[in-house]
């Protein structure tokens, strides 16, 4: 068949059985898109073997849906290590782990996501409206020591003083790709925010510490502030009020609040042993976890009630720890 001679699998490859009953070996499709506008799709075993290898050009739209209908039909026994077959083309594997991927279940899928990072690169077209709002960005661009997996990407509000929100995107727990000061009413700037973060498919990252420093916040203050996951800039407000409104309304709850955080400091400071005191009040360590929007209670004896109550823990977490390894 003519479409086998894009595979770049050849009959010199060192093959492996797959193992039909591993549900670790069952075969999917990966689509790489490069920054030289071309598709690769891969037929994967499991992150390192390959069955079907393949790049293309972008631009040949129907040898790339061919290939991409060709592979979905294959019922594959043997697979080849995919750094061995990568370095049969013009790419490294290294440049593979920081190519944008997908998962497409269509060809169609494959051109859709490929049109929205070539948006999101540039400022025409459908992005061309958010050229302003990418001003307030605060990223200070780091080359990534590897490329952050989409499926971690979700965007924070982190509510501080004088109704500023700080709205993050957050590539996954070591990176960012958007840090912005903005006021919490400041209905269009957060909407336009929200709705770009959405749909950007982001190329350069950074951590938050040096994004943190270009504005009047430090990374110890950012830290301490309630946050929560938002998918729309209504939520920016609504759950704010939501957690608000947990955080005592009345004198009387703020009162029974107030007893509450003083019992548990006083049952955290009960056990001199580290080890003894983290094992022992697993249950409050939770709890305050999920007390967490008393960070923006009204009230300033609630607020730094359990911002001592947060220390208090992480000190005991951290001597937990530090005993744990022997004392190093």
């Amino acid at each position: 068949m003519e479409i086998l001679k894009h595979n770049c699998i050849d009959s010199s490859e060192e093959l492996h059985e797959i193992d039909q009953k591993n549900p670790d070996e069952k075969p999917y499709i990966k689509v790489f898109y490069t920054n030289a506008d071309d598709i690769i799709i891969a037929g994967m075993i499991a992150d390192h073997g390959v069955y079907w290898l393949s790049v293309t050009d972008a631009k040949d739209e129907n040898t790339v849906r061919a290939i991409f209908d060709h592979v979905s039909g294959i019922e594959p026994k043997k697979y080849a290590d995919i750094h061995s077959v990568i370095a049969d083309t013009y790419y490294t594997e290294e440049q593979l782990k920081l190519f944008y991927y997908s998962l497409p279940a269509t060809a169609d899928d494959i051109f859709a996501y490929y049109r929205k990072i070539k948006d999101s690169l540039g400022s025409a077209g459908e992005f061309g409206r958010f050229a302003e709002i990418q001003k307030l960005n605060c990223l200070i661009p780091k080359k990534p020591n590897y490329w952050p997996n989409q499926k971690f990407r979700c965007i924070h509000a982190h509510y501080a003083e004088n109704n500023d929100v700080i709205i993050v995107g957050f590539a996954d727990n070591n990176y960012i790709f958007w840090l912005s000061v903005t006021k919490m009413d400041d209905y269009e700037t957060n909407h336009l925010i929200v709705e770009y973060l959405s749909m950007l498919e982001p190329a350069e990252f950074g951590s938050g510490g040096a994004a943190l420093d270009k504005t009047n916040y430090t990374y110890e203050q950012f830290r301490w502030l309630y946050y929560t996951t938002i998918t729309s800039a209504e939520d920016i407000t609504e759950l704010y009020q939501q957690a608000k409104s947990k955080s005592g309304g009345t004198r009387e709850d703020q009162n029974k609040i107030i007893s509450k955080l003083q019992k548990m400091m006083g049952a955290l400071s009960k056990y001199g042993n580290p080890v003894e005191n983290c094992l022992k009040n697993d249950d409050i360590f939770q709890e305050i976890w999920s007390l967490k929007y008393l960070r923006c209670s009204d009230n300033p004896k609630i607020r730094e009630l359990f911002h001592q109550l947060e220390l208090l823990s992480n000190g005991i977490y951290q001597d937990y720890m530090t005993e744990a390894r022997g004392g190093a």
